[in-house]
Formats: C-alpha cells, sequence, structure tokens
C-alpha cells in the first residue's frame, strides 16, 4: 500500500514555511478555513491557502462546526463556502464534526 503524507493546520500551528513542509514531502494540506458563522481567524487561512499552493502543495479546507440546529447548520456552511470562494483549492473542502455535545439537530 503507498501512502501519501499530509498535514491539517489551524492558527495553532503559528506561521509555516510552506517550502520547507513541501521539501519534508508532505503533498497535501486542509488550513481550518472556519468556525461556526464568524470566526475571527479566518485571514490565516486566507494568508496560508496561497502560501501552501505556491509551494506546490494539494490544498483543502476545512470548517469546524458548531452548529445545533438546521438553521445553524446552513448558516455556517453558507459562511464557510462564501470564506473559501475565491480560491482556487485543488483538494476536498471538509466538515470538521469534534464536538459531540450530544445534541439533537432540530427542523425548523
Amino acid at each position: 500500500m503507498e501512502y501519501i503524507k499530509g498535514i491539517d493546520v489551524s492558527h495553532w500551528q503559528g506561521a509555516i514555511n510552506w517550502e520547507e513542509v513541501a521539501k519534508a514531502d508532505v503533498k497535501f494540506v486542509f488550513i481550518k478555513a472556519t468556525e461556526g458563522t464568524s470566526y475571527s481567524k479566518l485571514s490565516y487561512f486566507k494568508e496560508n491557502a496561497p502560501q501552501a499552493l505556491a509551494a506546490g502543495l494539494k490544498v483543502g479546507a476545512y470548517h469546524y462546526a458548531k452548529f445545533a440546529t438546521v438553521a445553524e447548520a446552513k448558516a455556517e456552511a453558507a459562511y464557510f463556502l462564501d470564506s473559501i470562494s475565491s480560491f482556487a483549492l485543488n483538494y476536498p473542502v471538509v466538515l470538521d464534526l469534534e464536538e459531540n455535545k450530544k445534541r439533537q439537530i432540530k427542523k425548523r
């Protein structure tokens, strides 16, 4: 089986030298773009996505979900897609569902 090395990053990783990442045989990265419907660290994605692409990496984006209702889920999805729409990403966009507070999605 062949493995392809990739990483995920968010503002917690700080400044990244994307050329060094590419030299370390990393082939792809998923960068956190948004969280909820107002993410104060959106600039991290906007700065790093173009740099990672320029270094030759495959780049995807992810959204950290916080929704508890269908309406909130739709609002978060719209916010995420609007935030990444100007970038020519070459890997998928994904939903990060780490928080499980055992909430039931309620239809509205």
